[in-house]
């Protein structure tokens, strides 16, 4: 939770810097991701026979795709700023 208000608060603050968010996201994702597989597997959970199972599966896709998501946007910004401007 500290994250996500750390985070919003870097956007709302700092617009210019949401190139700093992307990574942030990312890692939190993943984190995410870990934490959900850690409660699956402490509660026997097979993937998708229960509501919870559902649940759970479906958040850790959702984790991916966000995580995912953050790690290309910045990849590519970063790219973007060494590669600097390009006339042709």
């Amino acid at each position: 939770m500290v994250g996500v208000i750390a985070i919003l608060g870097l956007v709302l603050g700092r617009p210019a810097w949401w190139v700093a968010v992307t990574p942030l996201v990312a890692v939190g994702a993943f984190g995410l991701w870990g934490t959900l597989e850690r409660e699956r597997a402490a509660h026997s959970l097979a993937r998708g026979t229960t509501a919870v199972g559902r649940a759970i599966v479906a958040a850790q896709w959702t984790a991916v795709v966000v995580g995912t998501g953050a790690i290309l946007l910045a990849a590519f910004r970063v790219l973007g700023a060494l590669i600097g401007t390009v006339i042709s």
